[in-house]
């Protein structure tokens, strides 16, 4: 087993051979004769610790999003509106509407860039093996990914326009 190249994993590198090796030192203790509860609770704790380590490097993508002090404007004018008992400022849902269009947009060409590219991939493939199934099963994945993406627009725009 190299040790470095699980180390290059980063955190769940770490957290892995933590709890490789505490399994080692427990069934190393499984073997011995005698009961020794120090240090099975000494296990359990280095397991425990494993585990948490584990958890953080699976959480670690979302700690930074969580720490962001940066409020929510659409949810302070919903909290805003709701205070005072009006309706939401025609002006602040329009601004939301092309927010959210802006980011429609970039994702829906994200993706139409990868259907063209995953279009070239399938024409460059040896003619016996074009149009199979299963080749065209990532293009497919692609347009339902785009489908998705313009129901979900749409779906938050309709409600957009109805807090009008």
């Amino acid at each position: 087993m190299n040790i470095l190249e699980i180390l290059k994993l980063g955190f769940i590198g770490l957290a892995f051979l933590l709890a490789f090796l505490a399994y080692r030192l427990l069934s190393v203790e499984q073997r011995s004769e005698v009961s020794r509860p120090a240090h099975l609770e000494a296990i359990s704790k280095f397991m425990a610790f494993s585990l948490v380590l584990g958890v953080m490097s699976v959480a670690s993508p979302f700690i930074p999003k969580m720490l962001e002090d940066k409020p929510d404007p659409f949810m302070e004018a919903m909290l805003i509106s709701a205070k005072n008992r009006k309706p939401l400022p025609l002006e602040f849902v329009q601004e939301q509407i092309q927010v959210l269009t802006i980011g429609h947009n970039k994702r829906i060409e994200t993706l139409y860039s990868r259907r063209e590219a995953e279009e070239k991939r399938l024409k460059s493939l040896p003619n016996s093996s074009t149009g199979t199934w299963k080749d065209e099963e990532s293009l497919r994945k692609i347009e339902r990914y785009i489908r998705e993406e313009n129901r979900e627009y749409e779906s938050k725009v309709r409600g957009f326009r109805n807090m009008l």
